[in-house]
Parts: structure tokens; sequence; C-alpha cells
């Protein structure tokens, strides 16, 4: 084993020196359409973009560049959400979904990388080894945490962790702590430590956290920074044939099968903390395995990113209902027909192929098979505690108003099955381009609703909370984030069991706009790690 201080000195110069390398172009002044002019190919196999190779062999993290309004100035963003002004709230999530999902300049297997498939993953930061520099995109394919809670057996999502250079920096870095010390937030046995310590000074509760994650804001000599965590979910896709994937369609009976919805009385450790009554608990979701709507996705057919769904044909059906098994069990009913860009996707190599095999459990993937982006938790440091949205797959219009009604307070905690969505494409502004745009969101900047404080802000993500998480389609990131801790035992280092009942916000005692009010006493014997799960969960055990 390396030596902890050794190790996270060096990977921090690694950090510090890819970021260094090489500029980011901001963004050109007229939005891309994605459109293109070419018709749709009947060859069989895809054809790949003509770019040439860089002679570079590493991947540089790179940062989301000016023009994209990130980070915003903090005092902005929480008077959008002392105001209520949703739309404002949006805009900016949009601009921060343009921003990370623009072209990198960094190359791979032929393809401009994304920003944030650039970013560092867990593997490379959560480690008692010095990782080498990157020469792949950090994808350690693995079962979403959501999917493994509230006794869902997930068989479709893989997701992996992913942190842009500000998180990665701060994740590489021993911060001060009680007595005098320096802990490590990667570390199981240093969190444990930290938490004993403050155990030891007999600390407030108050003061049991870690340094906060950075950010700095915008000003006339630089752009500023903030940190951010990512969290990108897949399906699959065969390089051969046609592969149904699930469309979402909102929370209404003519989108999921039939009694997608049950109560059941549980018991949780933190019910001290929402004062939910158990028996409001939600534990089974409309997971995409009762979708009935579903998109024949086709490799073959080279027709641009905003090319519009059209009904299956029967052909197209029988071929993809050959490939049924490659995301767990479906429940398609209705079939509708795309070519491949419309939602993105990258060839995978073996080894990527293998660790989906794995995260999936049906063992399907093989490689040259397409993972395809189905949904993505964003989070940014930019306010105390923090931004929040998420993102999901939702092409062209195909989920109409009649399915689908936007209000992000219409799901409500206690009338589960409600017709609506928790986010919509609204507001989406032009600097999202290509298929980017076929992604719909949520936010949640606060835990109350924005526009109607006495509600609890709905914000779930169809593909990652519907999977019998309790309460997951009542819930809301920050609510569940915030609730991020660690105890004093190295082998089992989270301190409060995830996830919760989501009845009414829970109080960080932050004074920020629409908090809930002081510290939750459920805070008193842990420490707080600043809304990511990511340091209780990931840190590397002994």
């Amino acid at each position: 084993m390396s030596n902890p201080r050794i190790r996270h000195a060096l990977l921090g110069t690694l950090i510090l020196s890819l970021a260094s390398c090489g500029g980011n172009k901001p963004p050109d002044d007229k939005a891309k359409t994605g459109a293109k002019t070419e018709e749709p190919s009947t060859d069989p196999t895809p054809t790949e973009p003509s770019v040439t190779e860089p002679s570079a062999t590493t991947i540089t993290p790179k940062s989301i560049p000016p023009g994209f309004d990130f980070p915003a100035q903090r005092a902005d963003i929480e008077a959008w959400i002392a105001g209520g002004e949703l739309t404002k709230i949006r805009e900016h999530g949009w601009h921060v979904w343009a921003g990370m999902t623009a072209d990198s300049g960094e190359m791979h297997s032929s393809i401009n990388l994304p920003i944030w498939d650039t970013w560092l993953g867990d593997e490379q930061l959560f480690t008692t080894q010095t990782p080498a520099p990157m020469t792949s995109p950090a994808r350690a394919f693995k079962p979403p945490t959501q999917a493994n809670h509230g006794g869902a057996t997930p068989s479709q999502v893989v997701s992996f962790n992913k942190f842009n250079p500000a998180m990665a920096t701060y994740l590489s870095t021993a911060h001060p702590g009680p007595g005098g010390a320096s802990f490590e937030y990667t570390q199981a046995t240093s969190l444990a430590a930290l938490n004993q310590a403050f155990d030891n000074e007999s600390a407030k509760p108050i003061d049991r956290t870690v340094v906060q994650a950075p950010y700095v804001p915008p000003s006339s000599g630089g752009q500023g920074e903030a940190a951010m965590e990512t969290k990108p979910v897949f399906n699959l896709v065969k390089a051969t044939g046609l592969t149904a994937v699930p469309l979402w369609r909102g929370y209404s009976g003519t989108a999921v099968t039939s009694g997608a919805i049950t109560q059941k009385q549980t018991t949780s450790a933190h019910l001290a903390c929402t004062g939910a009554p158990a028996s409001t608990q939600q534990t089974d979701g409309p997971a995409p395995s009762t979708w009935t709507n579903c998109v024949i996705l086709d490799p073959a057919n080279t027709g641009p990113s905003d090319t519009a769904l059209v009904p299956a044909t029967p052909e197209q059906i029988k071929q993809a209902q050959q490939n049924a098994a490659v995301n767990g069990t479906q429940s398609c009913s209705t079939y509708s027909y795309a070519p491949l860009s419309v939602i993105y996707n990258f060839a995978m190599s073996a080894a990527e192929a293998a660790a989906f095999a794995s995260a999936q459990r049906n063992k399907q993937a093989a490689a040259g098979d397409f993972a395809v982006l189905v949904a993505m938790h964003v989070n940014t440091k930019e306010t105390i505690n923090w931004t929040w949205q998420t993102f999901w797959w939702q092409p062209d219009d195909s989920v109409p108003a009649s399915d689908c009604s936007y209000d992000q307070g219409d799901v409500t905690v206690n009338a589960p099955g409600a017709t609506g969505c928790p986010g919509s494409k609204s507001d989406m502004t032009s600097d999202v381009v290509d298929e980017w745009r076929n992604y719909a969101m949520c936010t949640a900047y606060a835990e109350p609703n924005v526009t109607k404080p006495s509600e609890l802000t709905v914000c779930y993500n169809p593909f990652l909370e519907t999977h019998g998480t309790p309460s997951g389609v009542s819930s809301n990131c920050m609510s569940c984030h915030g609730i991020g801790t660690v105890n004093s035992t190295a082998r089992s280092v989270p301190g409060l069991s995830y996830p919760v009942p989501y009845a009414k916000p829970i109080g960080f005692g932050t004074n920020t706009p629409l908090d809930s009010g002081p510290l939750n006493a459920c805070f008193n014997s842990v420490t707080r790690t600043d809304f990511s799960w990511a340091i209780p969960f990931e840190a590397a055990k002994p």
C-alpha cells in the first residue's frame, strides 16, 4: 500500500497538471442545431466521424469553460430561490448541462469527449494506491446505489460517479480537523477518526462537518470555480440488430403497468430526521421494467440527433424482441423507432463491457456494444446546500402534455400515482445542442418547493428513484444527500442509513433561503459530508 500523504500529493499534482494542459475554447455565439443533411444509411455498419487522434495518450480533465454562466453568483441563485423564480433556476440548470456536455477537445476512440466524460471517477480518487494518468475515460460501471435499497432488484441501469477538477482536487487533499490533525475524505479509516475526534472534543453538532467543497465566485478577474459531482446512468444497446430502451411518459396508468405503486409499513433510523410516519413511505415505484412505452434504437441508422420518433413496424418490433433480454425485464407494448444518434452513446471496450455486464447482472454486454446515457444526476457547490438538477432521456416531443403535465409540485408525498412528471424540457436554453437536447430536467435548489413553499420539492429521476427506493417518487435530491454522514466505524463508515422517508424538509442549519430551520437532532453524533454520498459510500475501506 502506498503512503497516503505521498499518494494524495501525487494525485493533486496530476489533477493540477492535467487541468493546466491546453485551454477550453468558449462556445460559439451561435448555438448548433444538431441537424444534419445526410439520409439514413442502409449499411448495417455504423460510420464513425473522421477525426485525427492527438499525439498525447492521456485524457486531460476539463472544467466547464466560460460562456455557460458557471459558476453563477451565489447571491443571485439564493435570490432566485427566495423569490420562487423557477424559470431562472431552470435556465441555469440548462446552462450547466450545456457547459458540461460541450465538446472537450479530448479524443478517445476517435470521439470528441464531452467535458463531463473527461473527469475523474471513484476508481482514481477513492483508492489506497496512486492512480496512473487516464488513458481512457473513467467508466467503472456498477449498479446505482438507489437501486440497492428498499428490496429492489435492478436489472437494467448501471452507473458510475464523476467529479469535476475542482471536486477532484478537494477530494485528493487532506483537510484540517479537530485537534490540529489532518484527515483524508477518501479513506474510511480517516473519516472514522474524524468523527471520533469530534466525539473526543464534545463538539457541537453544528460543527461536526467536513470542510466544505470549493466555491470561488466569478469576478472581473476570473471565471471562478465550483465543485461538481455527477452520476451518469446507462442502458445497453447491442452493436448489431435493434434494441428497445424504456421511455418514460409520465406517472400515469397509461405509461406503466398496473399496480406499480404500493404502500408498505417499514421502519427506518431516519424517522427522527423527517418525522414521516412509517405508513406513508412508498416502497415500490414504476421501475423502468414496468414501462409500456419503448424506443427501438438502430445503430445502423445514421440519421441526425433531432430525428423524430416514428411508430415501429412489425418487423422492427420482431427484431427488437430478439434483443429483449439485454436490459432485463421489459413491459413494452407500444414501440417507437429512431436512430441511435437520438441518445448519447459510446461503443464499449472489452474491459468496459465486462464491467457493464457484471454491474447489470444479466451478462449481456460485449465489446463493441453501446452504452446509452438514459439519465444523470448533477449537483454543483454554487450554494451552501449545493444546486441539484437531474436529467433523463426524453427524445423529440415523445411525451404529450396529456401524459406528463409539468409542475414540480404536483406529485406530493401523500398522493402516490398523481398524474405528472418531476420535470420537463421547458426553459431549455439555446446553448444545449445536438443529442443533449433530448433530455428533460427537474431541479431541487431548496427542500421546500420554490413556488409552493408549503410543499416539499419533488424532483426524482424516473430511471433511478422508481426502483423501489423508499419514497423515491416523492423525493428530492437535497433531502437525500443532506444526510450524507460518517460515523466512527471504519469498516462501515456511512453514518445515517440511506435513503430517508420524505415527508417534510430536514433542518440542515445552514441559514440559506427556504432552509427548514435549525440542525436536526439526527446529526448529533455523526459527521456531515457536505451533501456528498460519494464520500461515505466510496471511501476506501481498511
